[in-house]
């Protein structure tokens, strides 16, 4: 598979493509943060429920797909083929140089908040060292989120035979996706203990993105209007979560949905989630600006209009009944309309939005592994307990410190391990 970075692209086309897909990491990164906190509603205050945001749901779950499939498009655009031993040890040492030191900066900080939280074992700590947590121990609750990362460094090595021997993508990933039922299948009614559908699955989304790769770039960039107005419609994804449930197949579920109990980390990506590949694979389109009809005025128009099935019965049931309640989503999706209007303050909205996530993105990586161990170190902190705005306070100087740890890990500390290993260059995908 050709690189695409060796298409001939001015540089600032390149470079404003490779901002989309940066801000496309930022806001995925936001929403697990944000999904996490709402999800562990008493983690960040043990005496309060987090509810700073009423009525929207972050889909974090979406947010780890997202990454999936970005993963996968960014090696197939920045990664030559692989044809021999020199170049498949390139490869290794680049992914390990940007996994690896920041990996073991989240180690540093779980280290201090399991040995309070009582959890601290040196065992676990060498399976996390070498990426064999959950396996045969318990990971740590503090460390939740870091099985995707696991996930990514299996994708990582099955890529190099992938590329080596230059098996076809597209078939592969659907090949993937039969596995996965399969195994499934006979999981829940030949109790096999062969446990890999998840990762099955969760590959499936990353080829799909690596297979995405191949299509060429539009001369000519989308506007950081149709950048921001995408970026509103993932952030209230609670709009297409609910449809999406609505054409989930009965006959599938008896068959392909796990039925007997197993480890949430061998489980974290199932049936339902597949059914979110069209939605993820939009957003990729769009973001990097690739040929392709997803990327085209009409599916943009589909994905826009979309939510309408979901709002547009009940407002014309009961409009006032409808807008006295106040639904969040079905505003923050005006507002996402709002923004694809040509006028100066959706120009200039636009521009916030996107430069925001463009940062987020930049230090992405590092926002999501840290994201939860700090959060940890939060629990602890009673100073501002059984007041609500305590819980708004104890909010912004946790996004404060994960903002800036996040910062200096990726953007002081990254660069200069990099540069020992690498001479820099002007821009890097990965």
């Amino acid at each position: 598979m050709k690189s695409a970075l060796n298409r001939k692209l001015p540089e600032m086309q390149i470079s404003k493509n490779y901002n989309a897909l940066e801000s496309l990491r930022g806001i995925a990164a936001f929403i697990v943060v944000m999904g996490h906190l709402n999800f562990y509603g008493n983690y960040l205050d043990r005496t309060l429920v987090f509810n700073l945001f009423k009525g929207i749901s972050f889909d974090s779950h979406l947010a780890v797909l997202i990454f999936f499939c970005l993963s996968g498009y960014v090696i197939g655009l920045s990664t030559k083929p692989l044809t021999n031993l020199k170049e498949i040890l390139l490869y290794a040492k680049k992914r390990w140089v940007r996994i690896y030191p920041i990996f073991i900066m989240t180690i540093g900080i779980l280290i201090p908040i399991t040995y309070v939280n009582g959890v601290f074992s040196l065992k676990i700590f060498q399976d996390y060292i070498f990426f064999i947590f959950g396996i045969f121990r318990p990971i740590f609750m503090e460390a939740n989120p870091l099985w995707s990362l696991q996930y990514e460094m299996v994708f990582y090595i099955i890529f190099i035979p992938i590329s080596f021997y230059k098996i076809r993508v597209l078939p592969l990933a659907f090949a993937t996706l039969i596995l996965g039922f399969v195994n499934i299948y006979f999981f829940n009614h030949y109790y096999t203990e062969v446990k890999l559908f998840s990762i099955l699955f969760g590959f499936s989304f990353w080829l799909f993105g690596l297979y995405f790769s191949k299509f060429k770039i539009n001369s000519e960039s989308n506007t950081e209007q149709v950048f921001a107005g995408n970026l509103v419609i993932l952030f209230c994804f609670g709009i297409f979560a609910s449809l999406i449930s609505n054409l989930r197949i009965d006959y599938l579920d008896q068959f392909f949905l796990v039925k007997r109990e197993i480890s949430w980390v061998l489980n974290a990506i199932n049936l339902h989630d597949l059914y979110l590949i069209p939605f993820c694979l939009y957003l990729l389109v769009n973001f990097s600006n690739s040929k392709h009809f997803l990327n085209s005025k009409i599916g943009r128009g589909i994905i826009f209009s979309w939510p309408l099935l979901k709002y547009g019965p009940p407002i014309l049931d009961n409009p006032i009944k409808y807008f006295s309640q106040f639904r969040a989503h079905f505003w923050v999706y005006i507002f996402s309309l709002f923004l694809l209007t040509n006028n100066y303050f959706s120009k200039q909205i636009s521009k916030i939005i996107f430069s925001i996530t463009t940062y987020l993105g930049s230090i992405s990586y590092a926002m999501y592994v840290f994201h939860f161990p700090i959060l940890s170190y939060f629990t602890h902190i009673n100073y501002f307990s059984q007041m609500q705005f305590g819980l708004e306070i104890k909010f912004t100087l946790y996004l404060l410190a994960l903002i800036l740890a996040s910062h200096i890990a990726e953007r002081i500390i990254q660069p200069r391990i990099k540069a020992i290993f690498f001479k820099p260059k002007a821009i890097d995908l990965t």
